[in-house]
């Protein structure tokens, strides 16, 4: 009777004991469920506005059988509903895992926020560390190739984005071969960089309607010096630039300037400063933009600082120049077969000038903005990490680091005997 009550006893608490568990295990679920949903709730509160603005309709102008802006920044394109990406308490975080040339403030400061304050972007919610310590909570990590790498991290958490970083040509970069599989976004000169640095000047050009624009105006009368060029680098010249010039100064006027020529005219004689490219830029008819390597996509500032001065640009790259202006509003050097040639249409255009002035009609869409961020690229990082908090994380690996940028990304131009100006493989 006794063994019979103890077993009846046993039930019960075995029957409480598990009631208890399924209480804890119901309450544990509902505490996560509410969890989630508060998360849900959160995420929908942020979300709820359009991340692109509804009825905008960008500026757009056909010229020369294209349509421009090819191509806008972030920061710069206002299809972007940006307050609907500030409006989040989300705080992004980039970590700078190199220095940059030495430097660990890549030219723009570490903190929350307060960089992207200063530098003016139109999203403020991320922050910049060197702190290698916050690897696993970082969103995206910049490595800057020409620093030391050796001790890049070697896992990558889910969703997190490591950033190829290189703003100098190919035939001044070392092999990164063993870097394949290792970054998914990359930060260069190129066109096709998700975060190109070609925007850093280029953003300087914003299209719309210039009002200010006189079509009648002959710029051609504001000029008394012919040519020049200003060039700092006399020493790394793959692309025989100097030579180019030296060939051209046998047929028409060319005045160089840097360090490779005369003191500049201004009173700090000093090449790097904006007066000295605004008074070549005013004196001068012609402006000999010629990069010191002819590389895939390779343009620097000496095209884009001198666009907003009326002097004709003549290029020497092999940047696609026509991606952010007009081919009516440049020269290519690739288009003459030697710089006699080259010369002989300077001195058409000299004394055409009708023909001259055209050079100018493509500025009638475009404003040039006076106050710029110094690095453009850091605004657009962050922007890119709330578009695609909003929108969804994108998956891309760069595979083959020597297809990308190596194979077939630089040229080696020659004058052969008869002065003829070829582009040969490197």
């Amino acid at each position: 009777m006794v063994s019979l009550k103890i077993l009846k006893l046993s039930a019960k608490l075995t029957l409480i004991i598990l009631i208890l568990i399924n209480l804890k295990i119901f309450f544990s679920f509902e505490k996560k469920v509410y969890i989630q949903d508060k998360k849900i709730i959160r995420t929908l509160s942020e979300s709820n506005c359009n991340v692109f603005r509804e009825n905008y309709e960008p500026y757009k102008i056909e010229i020369d059988g294209s349509i421009y802006p090819k191509s806008v920044p972030l920061l710069l394109n206002k299809t972007i509903n940006f307050e609907c990406l500030q409006n989040t308490s989300i705080i992004k975080k980039i970590l700078v895992w190199t220095p940059f040339f030495g430097t660990w403030r890549y030219g723009y400061g570490l903190g929350s926020e307060t960089p992207f304050i200063v530098q003016k972007c139109p999203v403020t919610k991320c922050m910049i560390t060197n702190d290698k310590s916050q690897i696993n909570s970082s969103d995206l990590v910049l490595i800057h190739m020409r620093d030391n790498i050796e001790e890049a991290p070697i896992f990558r958490p889910k969703n997190q984005k490591w950033i190829f970083t290189l703003f100098e040509s190919p035939i001044n970069s070392p092999n990164y071969s063993n870097y394949n599989f290792f970054f998914n976004l990359t930060s260069t000169y190129r066109i096709d960089s998700e975060f190109s640095s070609f925007y850093e000047v280029g953003s300087r050009i914003e299209w719309a309607l210039n009002k200010s624009f006189n079509e009648n105006n002959d710029y051609h009368a504001e000029k008394s010096g012919f040519a020049t060029a200003l060039i700092s680098n006399c020493g790394s010249d793959t692309s025989k630039r100097l030579d180019y010039i030296k060939e051209l100064q046998n047929h028409i006027s060319v005045d160089l300037y840097g360090n490779c020529g005369k003191k500049c005219p201004d009173k700090h004689k000093n090449l790097q400063s904006a007066e000295c490219k605004e008074i070549l830029g005013k004196e001068y008819k012609f402006y000999l933009a010629f990069e010191n390597s002819y590389c895939k996509d390779y343009i620097t500032e000496k095209f884009f600082v001198i666009l907003k001065y009326n002097i004709i640009p003549v290029v020497l790259g092999g940047g696609q120049y026509d991606h952010f202006i007009p081919k009516s509003g440049f020269i290519n050097v690739k288009d003459f077969n030697s710089p006699k040639h080259l010369a002989e249409y300077l001195m058409y255009l000299d004394r055409n000038k009708t023909a001259y002035n055209s050079y100018f009609k493509w500025k009638k869409h475009v404003n040039f903005l006076k106050e710029l961020p110094d690095f453009s690229p850091i605004c657009n990082m962050c922007i890119y990490l709330h578009l695609e908090r909003l929108t969804g994380v994108s998956r891309k690996i760069l595979g083959d680091i020597d297809e990308y940028w190596y194979r077939d990304s630089c040229k080696l131009p020659r004058l052969n005997d008869e002065k003829n100006f070829e582009i040969n493989s490197s």
